[in-house]
């Protein structure tokens, strides 16, 4: 017996359907009537322009649409998918002219006017207009709440490019009063950008001030950590940086080795060897990091012995195969008096040399972009946070 209730749900779910798609013909149908009403019918130039398109011939397109279509709500997203198109092409002239004569047209309703500033905005982005483009979108920001958020973003990237990271931060802080919530991360290393001027004038006071408020932004703030050691220990606070430092085993711990050098100075000075052995254990014995194994094999072999360090490396050889440790455990076995086995050492070595060589110690987990420098921001896709070291 079938459920009453399953049948009118059927019954209510063909009606909404029907009554959708009755919508969107209308609507459909609305559209065109508007652009008849406004050229007298569909003129032969509307297709003659679709037609220059195709052929590669785009400025003859955009002068016969401009003379066959009148910009309002229903035509402007024509004008503005041109303009996209030019601007991802790397056309970006053609792409800011058509948006500045749809400027220049007299009486454009306000959302069309809107519409058309935030393309021209990213016009200039593209172009490097960065004076243009702020002032614009600021503009924007003023005029049109529905675009705010997306200026705003937009003016984030001009700051970022301007390394200037308090007017960022503003921005930022705008951000959140609209709802956005992924911001914190960018946010996080805009202090750390200001933490690292105040390092530069020598401030550890306003540089901890400001890697403080970084990681009250972003928890998860390995860089903010980093830093923070490196002012802690030129404060002559060597246990607050080993506390610091530390903190990146649960941070992120794709960024651990490059706190070894810090760690290293920091437990050197106060003579406490054995605490940075167990640490170095601890973190190691399960990481996948050849770099950081290799890091932490040169410290157990300063502090403790170099056949410690060379079986730490055996070991992670065990559980990794690495061209890099092996190359390590060549450098550091040149004494083995078996002439033997010294040949093929040395042959190995070169081997390995040849492989490490090209070898990329950092790459983007966004875009894929690679390199031996570490950036916190990615050079190619700009985002924070995602280029780091690379495992094996």
């Amino acid at each position: 017996m079938f459920d009453i209730g399953l049948i009118l749900l059927i019954v209510v779910a063909i009606g909404i359907g029907w009554a959708l798609g009755r919508y969107d013909r209308i609507a459909h149908e609305r559209k065109l009537s508007v652009i008849k009403a406004g050229t007298g019918s569909v003129p032969k130039e509307y297709f003659q322009g679709l037609n220059f398109l195709l052929n590669e011939q785009p400025d003859l397109a955009v002068d016969l649409f401009a003379k066959t279509i009148d910009v309002n709500s229903d035509t402007v997203e024509i004008y503005l998918a041109l303009g996209s198109n030019f601007r991802k092409r790397g056309e970006v002239d053609r792409a800011i002219k058509i948006h500045q004569d749809l400027l220049a047209r007299p009486n454009l309703e306000r959302k069309v006017s809107a519409d058309i500033q935030l393309a021209l905005g990213q016009d200039y982005l593209a172009a490097g207009l960065l004076d243009r483009a702020e002032r614009l979108l600021n503009d924007l920001i003023v005029q049109s709440d529905e675009h705010s958020a997306l200026a705003i973003r937009l003016l984030i990237r001009i700051y970022e490019q301007e390394r200037e990271w308090q007017r960022a931060l503003e921005c930022a802080a705008q951000l959140k009063e609209y709802g956005v919530t992924d911001i914190n991360v960018s946010m996080a290393h805009y202090h750390c950008e200001l933490a690292q001027v105040e390092l530069l004038k020598g401030d550890l006071t306003h540089a901890r001030a400001k890697l403080h408020k970084a990681l009250k932004e972003d928890k998860r703030c390995a860089r903010a950590s980093l830093m923070l050691g490196e002012v802690e220990y030129r404060a002559g606070r060597c246990r607050n940086a080993i506390e610091a430092l530390k903190k990146i085993t649960s941070q992120d711990i794709g960024y651990l080795a490059e706190s070894m050098a810090m760690l290293k100075k920091a437990y050197d000075d106060l003579g406490d060897y054995d605490d940075l052995i167990d640490y170095l254990y601890t973190c190691g014995h399960a990481s996948t990091d050849e770099t950081l194994i290799l890091k932490m094999a040169d410290i157990i072999a300063d502090f403790r012995s170099p056949q410690e360090a060379i079986d730490w490396v055996e070991r992670f050889i065990g559980r990794v195969p690495s061209f890099v440790a092996l190359n390590w455990l060549v450098k550091h076995q040149k004494g083995v008096d078996n002439s033997k086995l010294n040949d093929y050492l040395c042959a190995l070595k070169d081997l390995t040399h040849d492989r490490v060589a090209k070898d990329f110690r950092y790459h983007c987990t966004d875009c894929g972009f690679k390199g031996n420098t570490l950036h916190w921001m990615c050079p190619s896709c700009k985002n924070w946070a995602t280029y780091k070291p690379q495992p094996v």
